[in-house]
């Protein structure tokens, strides 16, 4: 009973917060877009109200999102996949490799994202 009672409790929990951010992350994406508008604008413009500038923000948001990620492609997403499954005990804490992993990742992922780039540049294939 424990473990799927403890999931009914948490997920709900988790839901309600993640809405909750992703509406923050909204309205501040809308402002801040209202914003660029009025600076660059300086008054000449049109006043547009601030529910536009939110569903711009969201349906950007909305298409960019659909696009694959990115990060997984280097590599750098995997890595902190696979910190998260190393044990931690009082013991043996497991600081010391995932402090090892957050500072290696970014090196490692960074030379087939040069490399990548650099064929978009040159304009040669890219073999993955």
């Amino acid at each position: 009973m424990g473990h799927k009672v403890g999931l009914w409790i948490v997920v709900p929990q988790q839901l309600v917060v993640q809405v909750g951010v992703n509406i923050v992350y909204i309205v501040t994406g809308g402002r801040s877009l209202k914003k660029f508008h009025d600076v660059i604008c300086d008054g000449k413009c049109k006043d547009i109200k601030l529910n536009f500038f939110i569903m711009i923000f969201a349906s950007i948001h909305f298409v960019l999102s659909q696009l694959p990620n990115l990060n997984s492609i280097s590599g750098h997403n995997v890595v902190l996949e696979i910190q998260a499954t190393i044990p931690s005990t009082s013991e043996k804490p497991s600081k010391k490799p995932m402090w090892k992993g957050v500072t290696l990742s970014p090196t490692s992922s960074s030379p087939s994202a040069t490399s990548r780039h650099a064929h978009r540049l040159t304009g040669e294939e890219e073999h993955l």
